[in-house]
């Protein structure tokens, strides 16, 4: 006999339950009198009505057009016994209990209760789940598609944010005693070279070369000292009021300049400013502050500082080891027709001993010197070993300055630079910065085109000219292939910042008092 069968009547308990499997009597059970029986094992009406309508237990579906018991009002309900067997089996509390836990678990699921409330959402994520699953293989293939049309980026932009092995600072027409703003763009140099020392992660020795870490100096592109130069080396005052009293910044004290010649220092005597005895009255430790040619041949690397000595540009001389930046130093003045037509004025006369003595001699005298002057800068440039080669001079090769501009008896050096392939020509003269790019030279029938070169101008290291005009019809820019005018600023001093190692050279340009970087060009190195 089943449990359901065994179950005590809630009913009567003086009557056994009645025969059957199930809580109603069936048509057959029916007793003489028509009436049916009280099955005792049964729920009654009562009991019945306490469950749930929906509960599956629900067994009202079943009784059709058959009477339900009757409960018998003279007898007493028994209390429900707390037996194991009565806790599992009776169907009123078995299925309360049960309905109960079920409701109260879903009140607790608040997640079931907000996705119930919010299916719009639920089915709304789905369908924009689908949508992406769908189109996630699409826009793969579009963008393996563009991958394979655009070349990969240069090795060299990864270098680019890489420590610098070698950093120059590049300033001209600077030397005026601290005055015209001289003393401002003092202190951006400074600003900058104490940022320069951390990115080079190193402190400068006293000759200019960095133990562990890259190089830091200085290149000046001339018109050091105004208004003529240094007058002899009898008479020093003007390194001292130009140089010594105003490049005294703890981050500029030991930092070693290279400068060519300008105009007004060739008011002076060059042979003083170029002398050993200047170089000593600047002395640092074993080296010095101030590194002055009119010609020559400077090379620089990261660790362990400068790998090529002071030396001509004779091939011969040229360090042989593969620095990060070469230097060819050019002295431009001599190339210039005015100077010449005034050789007391300009003390040529050192280089030439017929000037002023003839305008026939003098020609051709200087026809021998020119031709000299480019077979030197060929061979600094052939001979040199470095990543970067760059040709620094005082006179503008392309310029938009309407107060001097480009300076066209400089094309000869032009057509050496760009045909042997330098990167870069720096100078000053024009009292502002510039950039311009060149345009391509057209290459002769079976010679490869040199690369185009960047020319930079930097003079605004005191007084400043704001004159550059970008459309200007100047002859030796527009009838030597004109160049691109990138960049130009003439409100402010400034000075430019060359940042190389052997994959990327970064040339940023400055304005006082801050040292504010106005312009950058990264230039890659060819095939990276």
């Amino acid at each position: 006999m089943s449990d359901f069968q065994r179950l005590p009547s809630l009913e009567s308990p003086s009557k056994p339950p009645g025969p059957g499997r199930g809580h109603l009597r069936t048509l057959s059970n029916l007793s003489s009198d028509g009436l049916m029986e009280p099955d005792l094992g049964c729920p009654s009406q009562q009991q019945l009505s306490i469950l749930p309508s929906s509960h599956p237990r629900d067994l009202s579906h079943h009784v059709g057009d058959i009477e339900e018991d009757a409960p018998d009002p003279t007898q007493t309900q028994p209390r429900p016994r707390s037996s194991w067997r009565h806790k599992f089996s009776h169907p009123q509390s078995f299925e309360r209990r049960a309905i109960g836990r079920w409701e109260a678990g879903l009140r607790r699921h608040w997640c079931f209760v907000w996705v119930s409330q919010h299916a719009w959402v639920v089915v709304a994520i789905v369908f924009l789940g689908l949508v992406l699953c769908a189109a996630v293989p699409g826009i793969q293939l579009l963008l393996d598609a563009n991958a394979k049309k655009s070349p990969p980026a240069p090795a060299a932009s990864a270098d680019a944010a890489a420590p610098p092995a070698v950093a120059l600072m590049v300033v001209g027409d600077w030397g005026r005693e601290g005055g015209e703003n001289q003393t401002h763009c003092a202190a951006a140099m400074a600003a900058m070279a104490t940022k320069l020392r951390i990115e080079l992660d190193t402190v400068t020795r006293a000759n200019g070369s960095n133990k562990g870490g890259g190089y830091l100096g200085v290149v000046s592109t001339g018109d050091n000292f105004y208004p003529d130069g240094i007058v002899s080396l009898a008479n020093f005052s003007a390194f001292h009021r130009s140089f010594l009293d105003v490049y005294t910044a703890p981050s500029m004290a030991n930092l070693t300049w290279h400068a060519v010649m300008g105009n007004h220092d060739y008011h002076g005597d060059v042979n003083a400013q170029v002398s050993r005895q200047l170089a000593q009255l600047a002395a640092v430790g074993n080296g010095s502050r101030w590194d002055a040619l009119t010609g020559g041949y400077r090379e620089f690397s990261g660790a362990g500082g400068r790998t090529g000595r002071a030396s001509t540009v004779a091939g011969s001389e040229v360090g042989a080891s593969a620095g990060v930046l070469g230097i060819c130093f050019v002295d431009t003045n001599p190339w210039v027709a005015h100077y010449r037509a005034h050789p007391k004025k300009y003390n040529m006369s050192r280089l030439v001993n017929g000037v002023g003595k003839g305008d026939g001699a003098a020609a051709g005298l200087w026809a021998a010197w020119e031709t000299a002057e480019l077979a030197a800068l060929e061979r600094c440039l052939h001979a040199s070993n470095a990543t970067w080669r760059i040709v620094v001079g005082h006179h503008p090769i392309l310029s938009y300055s309407k107060h001097h501009g480009s300076q066209p008896e400089l094309s000869g050096v032009r057509e050496v630079i760009e045909r042997l392939g330098a990167v870069a020509y720096l100078n000053g003269h024009d009292h502002n910065l510039q950039h311009v790019m060149a345009a391509a030279r057209v290459a002769a029938p079976g010679s490869a085109a040199p690369s185009a070169v960047h020319y930079i101008t930097s003079g605004a290291g005191s007084q400043v000219r704001d004159d550059v005009d970008g459309s200007m019809a100047d002859a030796a820019v527009a009838g030597e292939r004109a160049g691109s005018l990138k960049f130009a600023h003439g409100t402010t001093p400034g000075f430019v910042v060359l940042r190389a190692t052997h994959g990327v050279l970064r040339i940023t340009f400055h304005s006082t008092p801050t040292g504010a970087l106005l312009h950058t060009e990264v230039i890659p190195r060819a095939g990276q």
